[in-house]
């Protein structure tokens, strides 16, 4: 590991970690859930996949994102509250395409999605969350997972 990766391994896993979360609002009820990706490098997706990201003009995750994408990849439940924008439906988007590959094996085994009393809210999202991965589609970021 480089220097810089140290360095950033080490802001994402001590103070640097809870400071982020305390500037963001962000509350993370389970000991032990992993800490934020602050920067895209950290992201827990394939370098291909990070990649593609940085091409198409994200810097760095959002503080939905950042918080979201390792607790989902590691195959936990996550229930974000955020504004219109933030950037949730990537936020669990890519952490359940990342989890249908069959080589991933997450170490906290939870459902990827509760329907139950959702129907509402699955039909309100149903064409964000179309839009959203037909233009990733188009783009080959589907192709990188």
């Amino acid at each position: 590991m480089t220097e810089p990766e140290a360095k950033r391994a080490k802001l994402e896993t001590d103070d640097g970690a809870a400071g982020y979360l305390a500037k963001h609002e962000i509350t993370i009820h389970e000991e032990g859930a992993p800490p934020p990706c602050l920067t895209l490098a950290t992201a827990p997706f394939p370098a291909p996949l990070v990649k593609l990201l940085s091409s198409q003009g994200f810097s760095s995750p959002s503080p939905v994102q950042a918080a979201t994408w390792p607790i989902a990849v590691s195959g936990r439940d996550v229930l974000a509250i955020a504004k219109t924008g933030s950037g949730k439906t990537l936020g669990f988007l890519l952490p359940v395409l990342k989890r249908r590959q069959p080589s991933v094996r997450p170490t906290h085994v939870a459902p990827i999605w509760l329907p139950f009393g959702l129907d509402d809210l699955i039909r309100a999202l149903s064409p964000v969350i179309d839009v959203t991965s037909k233009s990733l589609s188009r783009k080959g970021l589907l192709s990188l997972l």
